[in-house]
């Protein structure tokens, strides 16, 4: 599989000279540099170059982009990405003409990191203009409302005064909760998950409310809105998606004795339950770091509602490197978490 990097390309460069009459020097100019830039970089890097056709005067330049942009056939995906930067890195001091512009593309790609300055710099103006878009017929702005102002938008980076005060975010949360996309919904979800991080109490009062006459799509985007609340076992959290105390009975819970880097972790449970009930059973791994002592990350295992009698769970986890997270032989423990509940751990052997 190619690197996203790969994404920005000679081809795009091209497309983009041709239809802003940029000429063969500009093309070669603007390729040549690509090779040793990240992706990220590539972006940035094609939207100067953009910048440097069709500025200094912004509203003009919006126009001849637009038309550049959407002109058949319309540079979808990564290829449309410089375009929503270019309005992002020149387009501050006319915020109300550059979030139009940005509406108007979003649709080629997503303007979720683009429209974040303008948040910065012009906080009311446009959360208005996100406000607005709630109501639209195109969903990709209904959407661009919701993951614009996400708090922690994974790759966006953090929008510190909506962490500090996340008011003008509910609006927006409220007008879409029961939008017909899902893919809007999802955004959604994410918005309130990112919410709970700093204002968990807030994020679960929302919730409460919503659960009341929710359709099954608001519910799910509820149980996805508070996923790492759910995760951290916060007990309010679980009783919003109808998840109490666990009443377990007699109980086993294996996991491999040794495992080498690159195998799997079996785990086992068997338990005799005396009731029917909703179990969220997650399980966190307690793994060495270099400097002697262990880190705890939890992961899902299974949501189910479990009839009276015999349980019986298995799961094999890998247990491979990862970018993310380095390994070191020993001693390392996993943990079982029942309804938010630590309930046993047992020890294995890591081999590299």
């Amino acid at each position: 599989m190619a690197a996203f990097k790969e994404e920005i390309n000679a081809q795009v460069v091209a497309a983009w000279g041709q239809r802003l009459d940029a000429g063969p020097s500009w093309v070669q100019e603007t390729v040549f540099p690509l090779a040793g830039l990240e992706l990220k970089a590539r972006v940035q890097h094609l939207a100067q170059a953009i910048w440097r056709v069709l500025g200094p005067d912004l509203l003009p330049a919006l126009k001849r982009l637009e038309t550049a942009a959407l002109s058949e056939p319309p540079l979808k995906a990564f290829a449309a990405w410089p375009a929503f930067t270019m309005v992002a890195e020149n387009g501050l001091e006319h915020p109300a003409q550059s979030l139009k512009c940005l509406g108007v593309l979003t649709h080629l790609f997503s303007a979720e990191f683009a429209v974040r300055p303008f948040i910065d710099a012009h906080p009311k103006l446009a959360m208005e203009q996100m406000l607005a878009w709630t109501t639209h017929t195109d969903e990709h702005r209904r959407r661009l409302a919701s993951e614009g102002c996400r708090t922690r938008l994974p790759w966006g980076g953090n929008l510190r005064a909506l962490i500090a005060d996340p008011s003008p975010i509910l609006p927006i949360l409220e007008a879409l909760k029961d939008d017909e996309a899902e893919y809007v919904r999802r955004s959604v979800a994410n918005n309130l998950n990112d919410l709970a991080k700093d204002h968990p109490d807030l994020t679960m009062e929302i919730c409460e409310r919503w659960t009341k006459g929710a359709s099954k799509d608001r519910l799910r985007l509820i149980k996805h809105g508070l996923r790492t609340l759910i995760k951290a076992g916060n007990p309010r959290a679980l009783a919003i998606i109808g998840v109490g105390e666990p009443e377990l009975g007699e109980l086993l819970f294996t996991a491999s004795s040794a495992v080498k880097l690159g195998e799997h972790l079996e785990l086992s449970l068997q338990a005799e339950l005396p009731k029917k009930q909703k179990l969220v059973v997650d399980f966190a791994l307690h793994l060495l770091h270099k400097n002697g002592e262990h880190g705890r990350k939890v992961f899902k295992w299974r949501t189910l509602t479990a009839p009276a009698g015999p349980l019986e769970l298995s799961k094999r986890h890998p247990i491979k490197a990862v970018t993310v997270r380095s390994y070191y032989p020993g001693v390392q423990s996993v943990e079982l978490l029942i309804n938010g509940r630590s309930v046993q751990t047992v020890d294995f052997e890591l081999t590299l």
